[in-house]
């Protein structure tokens, strides 16, 4: 590529002692070598795929779905692919990790743990997911497994609950799956369009409770005993008098195994390798992510243990932690703004109070032998939802939400050139609030105009060190303003050979 003859030579003419035959030399060097480059070659490259195409949420491969001219001769076949896709989507999405990938490995994970529970997860996400495409709800929300993970949940607990080996339960593990679609259509009506906060597993929650408590009447079909009665869900039976109150032992291999079980408890599994496993699949969509999973199970488990006391065994399966390990995900970045230290604290405090709500719910429902399911972070994550915003909390928006880099990344770079726009306040809608999240269409709004006005002032002021300040905060940066000049330009007419340098050596 002919930058790379212009970077090498470009110490030649620095070295120069006419600076001003220097600066015609880099101008015409530039004119010759970038700016009429091949366009077409430009493109080319964009559209070829690397190891980077497959993490996150995969978005470049969502768009090549989406191209009329992808697979056009094989419809039929090109659907099977997308929806299979939109299936394993639906999967990760239980961890809130919108990747394909990502749900393949944590249904190998799955498999591994229980494969009978495996199977009636894909079953039902594939018929909450073929339900969503029947009634032609949002084309995106299908794509992104939104109308999948409910689905997935509520046909597990079915087979939990009940006797996964009687295949008489596959007719209605299809019937609630598909009720579980659209019954969150129907909640989101008004959680997500009047509220604005997410409606969670809400949906899965229901339809499972629905299907339990019709059980205890029906008489071909039966719960299972050994696992749900109001019995089991009693925490501690023989209470210590208050003035001899003693932690019980917890080993290490307690807790260990216990912070592992909890991600794994939230598919209603209680192998620790399983939830390694799931660790690893969330990971590969968002460290963030995956981080906070392992968080909200390392705060919930000891809270449990050392705050409340609660029995070894339900310690060492994971009873305790799967609800703090959605609460800590939900809070710790995906509907909230990774940024500054109160997060951390408004995390970690939902964390705790997310095991105080599972002991509330659990004590409740006991009467009845029903499970808590997720509605203890369902619970705590509604009312912080509804509380934000404020000025050290700030929302994601519903519309636009991806994973918790995006919305950090959205949200630096909007802080980022409001504040150096922040003489135009009343000229752009984009700068009217610097606490506040920005949606997709915005941040293109400001990579495509903002980003480079901003370029071209540094370098006419000569300013290399706010110059390399933007280029990190981007990811892909656009340094062609509405002028169509680029900094390089600007650089080079100036003389500014220092920062003509550093953009050539960049690409810029």
């Amino acid at each position: 590529m002919n930058r790379e003859y212009l970077n090498n030579n470009l110490s030649n003419f620095i070295s120069n002692d006419n600076e001003q035959e220097s600066n015609k030399r880099i101008w015409s060097l530039f004119e010759e070598n970038i700016l009429y480059e091949d366009e077409n070659h430009i493109n080319i490259n964009k559209e070829k795929l690397s190891w980077r195409s497959f993490i996150g949420s995969m978005s470049h491969i969502d768009n090549i779905y989406r191209k009329d001219n992808f697979m056009k001769n094989f419809k039929r076949f090109k659907f099977l692919l997308i929806l299979i896709d939109s299936i394993f989507r639906g999967i990760s999405q239980v961890m809130f990790a919108n990747n394909p990938l990502s749900g393949v490995i944590i249904t190998i994970g799955l498999f591994i743990g229980n494969w009978e529970l495996t199977l009636y997860g894909i079953l039902g996400t594939t018929c909450s997911t073929l339900t969503a495409h029947l009634f032609h709800f949002n084309y995106n929300s299908i794509r992104a497994g939104l109308y999948g993970y409910n689905g997935c949940l509520t046909a597990m607990a079915i087979g939990y609950f009940t006797f996964a080996k009687s295949p008489q339960i596959i007719p209605f593990v299809i019937i609630m799956s598909i009720f579980s679609t659209i019954f969150y259509q129907s909640i989101s009506k008004i959680l997500v369009h009047r509220l604005g906060i997410p409606p969670f597993t809400f949906s899965f929650q229901v339809s499972s409770w629905i299907w339990l408590l019709g059980a205890l009447k029906y008489r071909y079909y039966f719960i299972n005993g050994n696992i749900l009665s109001p019995t089991l869900l009693t925490t501690v039976v023989n209470k210590p008098q208050l003035l001899n109150v003693s932690f019980p032992g917890y080993s290490v291999e307690d807790n260990f195994v216990g912070f592992f079980a909890s991600i794994a408890q939230v598919f209603f599994i209680e192998y620790p390798y399983t939830g390694g496993i799931i660790l690893v699949g969330v990971g590969l969509c968002s460290r963030i992510l995956a981080f906070f999973a392992l968080f909200g199970a390392v705060t919930g488990q000891l809270t449990a243990a050392y705050l409340l006391g609660l029995p070894r065994n339900a310690i060492y399966n994971g009873l305790w932690g799967y609800n703090t390990v959605l609460t800590c995900q939900a809070l710790g970045g995906m509907f909230l703004v990774l940024y500054g230290y109160q997060i951390w604290l408004f995390t970690l405090y939902g964390s705790i109070l997310t095991i105080f709500v599972q002991g509330a719910v659990s004590s409740f429902l006991s009467s009845c032998g029903m499970p808590t399911f997720t509605f203890p972070f369902t619970f705590i994550c509604w009312i912080f939802c509804l509380m934000i915003p404020t000025k050290n909390l700030i929302p994601v928006k519903l519309t636009d939400c991806n994973i918790p880099e995006d919305h950090l990344y959205r949200y630096r770079l909007s802080k980022f050139v409001k504040t150096e726009f922040k003489y135009m306040n009343k000229l752009s809608s984009i700068i009217s609030s610097l606490n506040e999240d920005i949606t997709n269409i915005e941040l293109i709004k400001i990579e495509k105009e903002f980003i480079p006005i901003l370029m071209s002032t540094y370098t006419f002021r000569n300013d290399l060190k706010k110059m390399k300040i933007l280029f990190n905060k981007i990811n892909n940066i656009h340094c062609i303003d509405f002028t169509n000049r680029t900094p390089l330009h600007i650089s080079a007419c100036q003389g500014y050979l220092r920062i003509s340098k550093w953009l050539i050596k960049f690409h810029l």
